[in-house]
């Protein structure tokens, strides 16, 4: 206790005069004095936009964890505002980006193991590359008519890769639909129409080992065919095979990526009801004004304003929280009005809309790659970018179709239009198409998004 600790109180008083909220606000005393000892506050200027920029630093500067951060007295406080007041330049100065990033990691813990994880994934995929072609040099040191050319290791490959993963990715896929549909205690057919709005809830343990199980072998699965990729490609490059010239090894890697990717979801999703089970559910207490906004954005049909409104009501939440908390309002909608509810959100007149500025950037990328790269097959690459950004339109609108078999049979039209129409019309697959339908995809991300209710006149 002393003047450190006053100057904070003072700070505290500030913040909520500028804001209209208090810098840490949880559902219990002891949950915000955790967040007072562990999370920074947010910056007041994400919740009041025109706040300026010197009176927000010396707020912060109240704030800091580090006493001697902080102004040394109330009087030091009041001489650094009367200098603001008069327009001239104040002593204190923004956070270093240093000390923002430390901050911003102890906060997003998750964030700096993932990163950790990644680099501790290179590392060991560099360690084995050097083994592999250190092994490779040795047998072409002995054997001088040694090339690096396709054979068996990429044949085999090729043989085990594809059904090999469809039949990992359908397990993974139906394992987590399977998963979603006992937290959200509904059946297998419910879950895709209005129950997808229901919050989850713990599940048996019995059901949390099996997403848990399932995850690991989707990581494991990624992870041999990484090491297989590397290994054919340290042996025999990534040519393509004399008999299977659209069967590139490169090809494989974005599906191996997507396959590990879902087995760390698979498995942070069992841990995250686990801990949900006996921690409960967070609950964040949103101001009243802040909340009605909320509500009365859902009530609107606009799903995509109420998470904004949330982000600015709370900060510091992360995406998942806040469509946590917007599906609750919607379910809460749905009991509450049925009929309205089926007409903001399961009879939806548009399924997606245009980002123009995305769609302006993707074509100013695109249209520079284009001509840097040179496609030796330019209808064939346009064809498979096309069918990229198709499957994610798609996507956008199965998501309004009810029951799971209409969705099921137009991704099935969609695979069939892309590859088997891609077969029928140049009568060749091209080499490396995977990369072409990730970028195509990454395009359709960025240029749309899911569509609103129209208002009704």
């Amino acid at each position: 206790m002393g003047p450190h600790t006053d100057v904070y109180a003072l700070g505290a008083i500030l913040y909520q005069m500028l804001t209209g909220r208090p810098p840490f606000l949880a559902r219990t005393a002891a949950e915000t004095m955790m967040q007072v000892v562990q999370r920074e506050p947010a910056a007041p200027s994400r919740i009041n936009p025109d706040l300026p920029r010197d009176l927000e630093t010396i707020c912060l500067k109240c704030l800091a964890k580090e006493p001697a951060q902080r102004y040394a007295t109330a009087r030091e406080l009041g001489e650094e505002l009367r200098r603001f007041l008069k327009g001239d330049p104040i002593r204190a100065r923004p956070a270093s980006f240093t000390r923002k990033s430390a901050s911003w990691l102890r906060r997003h813990p998750a964030w700096l193991a993932g990163a950790a994880a990644l680099l501790v994934f290179g590392l060991l995929c560099t360690i084995f590359w050097l083994y592999q072609e250190n092994a490779f040099m040795r047998a072409q040191h002995l054997n001088p008519a040694l090339k690096r050319e396709p054979g068996p290791l990429s044949l085999a490959l090729l043989n085990w890769f594809g059904m090999g993963s469809l039949i990992v990715m359908t397990v993974g896929l139906w394992v987590n639909v399977w998963f979603m549909s006992h937290a959200r205690r509904t059946t297998l057919r419910a879950m895709f129409d209005q129950s997808r709005f229901v919050p989850g809830s713990p599940v048996s343990e019995y059901v949390r080992v099996i997403m848990a199980l399932a995850g690991l072998a989707c990581l494991l699965y990624g992870l041999v065919t990484i090491a297989k990729v590397i290994e054919a490609y340290a042996w025999e490059g990534f040519g393509p095979l004399p008999n299977r010239p659209q069967a590139i090894p490169s090809g494989y890697l974005p599906v191996a990526f997507f396959i590990i990717w879902l087995g760390f979801w698979m498995i942070a999703t069992a841990w995250l009801n686990r801990e949900r089970g006996l921690h409960g559910a967070p609950v964040r207490k949103l101001d009243e004004a802040m909340q009605t906004e909320i509500r009365a954005a859902v009530a609107a049909g606009d799903a995509p304003a109420a998470i904004r409104l949330y982000h600015r009501a709370a900060p510091e939440a992360g995406l998942l929280e806040a469509r946590e908390h917007v599906n609750r309002c919607i379910n809460d909608l749905r009991m509450s009005d049925q009929a309205k509810f089926q007409d903001l959100y399961q009879n939806p007149r548009r399924a997606l809309t245009l980002r123009p500025r995305g769609l302006f950037g993707v074509l100013v990328v695109g249209v520079v790659l284009w001509i840097i790269l040179k496609p030796a097959a330019p209808l064939q690459a346009a064809w498979y970018l096309a069918g990229g950004a198709l499957y994610f339109a798609v996507a956008l609108i199965a998501a309004h179709m009810k029951g799971f078999l209409p969705r099921f049979l137009s991704f099935i039209g969609c695979s069939m239009v892309v590859f088997a129409g891609g077969n029928w019309v140049f009568e060749k697959d091209l080499p490396g198409h995977i990369w072409l339908l990730m970028a195509g995809l990454l395009a359709a991300m960025l240029s749309l998004r899911p569509g609103q209710k129209l208002p009704t006149k």
